[in-house]
C-alpha cells in the first residue's frame, strides 16, 4: 500500500533469523567463516568446556593450529606472552604457565608445571619457588637450591644423592657395622662389618645382580693378606683369606652395567 514504511528486520537471536546488530546477541546453529574472524576480547564458552578444533590433520604437512604474534622476533617486548594458561579469569587472574615471545616455556613462581605420561607413575615436574628449582622423573626428583643439588625419592620421602656447593657428594645408605655380620640392606651403598674371628659376611641386597660392580673400602686393617667379593643375584659376599683379627668395618657401593 502506498505511503507505508516497511518495518526493519528483527535482530538475530537464538530462535529468530535477523540482522547482526551492535548489541549483545545470541546466535544458534553452526556458522562458517571463510575468512579470518577477529575477536578483540577473546572467546568465552558458557558450556562445560571450550573446544578449539581443526578439520586438518589428514596430511603430513598440515598445521592444525598456530599460536603466535604478527610482530617480528627482534622487536621490543620480547617477553610478551604468546600463550598463557590462567585461572580466575574475570575475577583475580592467576597465571600458571606460559610461552613467551622468545619461545621459552615458563612456570609462575610457586606454581607447578607438569608434563605427565599415560601412567600416573611417569612424569616431569619443574618448580621454581623458595625451595629451589626441581625436576622430577618418575618417582625421583632433582632439587636445586643455593647450597645443594639432591636426588630425592618421593615414594619414601628422602634424599638419595646430594651434591654440596663444594662438589662433595653424599649418598643415602645404611650402616650395619654396629652389629657385625650378615645384614639385609636394599640400598645402593652402606657400611657393614665382618665379625672378629669370621672370614666372610654376606649382605642381602635386591639391587645386586650377577654382573654388578661392588666397590669396597676398608676402614681399618682386617689382618688378612687377601680379600675378594663374590656377587650373586640379590646378594654379595666379602671374604677374607684369614679370620678377621677384630671387627672389620668396610664401606660398599653397588652399581650395575646397563
Amino acid at each position: 500500500m502506498p505511503g507505508l514504511t516497511p518495518s526493519s528486520p528483527p535482530n538475530a537471536s537464538a530462535t529468530v533469523r535477523g540482522l547482526v546488530s551492535t548489541l549483545a546477541q545470541t546466535f544458534a546453529g553452526v556458522k562458517t567463516f571463510l575468512a579470518r574472524a577477529v575477536f578483540q576480547l577473546g572467546i568465552t564458552s558458557g558450556a562445560a568446556r571450550l573446544d578449539l578444533r581443526s578439520d586438518l590433520g589428514a596430511g603430513a604437512a598440515d598445521v592444525c593450529s598456530v599460536v603466535g604474534s604478527t610482530q617480528p622476533d627482534g622487536s621490543v617486548n620480547a617477553a610478551t606472552r604468546l600463550f598463557s594458561v590462567r585461572t580466575g579469569l574475570g575475577e583475580t587472574e592467576v597465571e600458571k604457565v606460559w610461552f613467551d615471545k622468545q619461545g621459552d616455556f615458563r612456570a609462575a613462581s610457586s606454581s607447578l608445571g607438569r608434563i605427565r605420561g599415560a601412567s600416573a607413575s611417569l612424569g616431569f615436574v619443574a618448580v621454581d619457588d623458595s625451595l629451589g628449582a626441581q625436576m622430577q622423573f618418575n618417582a625421583l626428583r632433582w632439587v636445586v637450591d643455593s647450597a645443594n643439588a639432591t636426588l630425592t625419592d618421593t615414594a619414601v620421602v628422602g634424599n638419595i644423592i646430594r651434591f654440596g656447593s663444594n662438589g662433595a657428594m653424599s649418598q643415602r645408605g645404611t650402616d650395619s657395622s654396629g652389629t657385625p655380620g650378615a645384614a639385609t640392606i636394599d640400598r645402593p651403598t652402606g657400611i657393614s662389618a665382618i665379625a672378629s674371628g669370621a672370614t666372610s659376611v654376606t649382605i642381602t641386597n635386591s639391587l645386586v645382580a650377577a654382573n654388578s660392580r661392588v666397590l669396597v673400602t676398608w676402614h681399618a686393617d682386617h689382618g688378612a693378606a687377601r680379600w675378594w667379593v663374590t656377587r650373586a643375584a640379590g646378594s654379595f659376599t666379602v671374604t677374607l683369606s684369614a679370620a678377621a683379627t677384630a671387627n672389620a668395618a668396610f664401606s660398599w657401593e653397588v652399581s650395575s652395567l646397563l
